[in-house]
């Protein structure tokens, strides 16, 4: 990799729970997923082939976003996440979430491999109740992305709430 890239934007995934109405992956006509969506996902022995240890030495920061699909949807997040720290632990590492994928359990796990480190959750999370957040975030539990986000935040995680502001959710 070049010298001068600083900072990566890695879709692990297209995969996603959820079916936002107006996420990229969703047909707005019919509300269901695109047919395009090869529902594919990058292990972490295809991230070791795309980004190599001497490719990360001048890289500062890493997203691990969700414009396409779900990071937690990537089976191999964590050994990714460990991989990279491996070949160079200043690496910011980012990710954006609507926090309803895996279980308390795993949040702990991930907990475990971050804390200390250089990492931010970014949960999407759009109303203070089921009933506002689900009328965009389709198909999540408002109260186990709570659960999730409590779990890591409460094991010195450091997170952030996005709340996209929509006329339902204003008030």
């Amino acid at each position: 990799m070049y010298t001068f890239i600083k900072s990566l934007h890695i879709e692990l995934t297209d995969k996603c729970n959820a079916a936002c109405p107006m996420c990229v992956r969703t047909n707005p006509l019919t509300g269901k997923e695109q047919p395009w969506l090869l529902k594919r996902e990058i292990f972490l022995e295809d991230f070791m082939d795309i980004v190599r240890p001497n490719d990360l030495v001048n890289i500062q920061k890493i997203n691990f976003c969700g414009n396409y699909g779900e990071p937690l949807a990537a089976k191999d997040l964590i050994p990714i996440i460990q991989y990279v720290w491996k070949h160079n632990p200043d690496i910011f590492i980012e990710m954006a979430s609507n926090g309803h994928p895996r279980n308390e359990d795993w949040w702990w796990d991930l907990c475990e491999v971050v804390i200390g480190k250089p990492f931010k959750i970014v949960f999407g999370i759009d109303g203070i109740n089921q009933k506002q957040h689900e009328l965009y975030r389709r198909n999540t539990k408002f109260d186990k992305i709570l659960a999730n986000a409590t779990t890591f935040i409460n094991n010195g995680g450091h997170a952030e709430w996005q709340y996209l502001i929509f006329k339902h959710n204003e008030s």
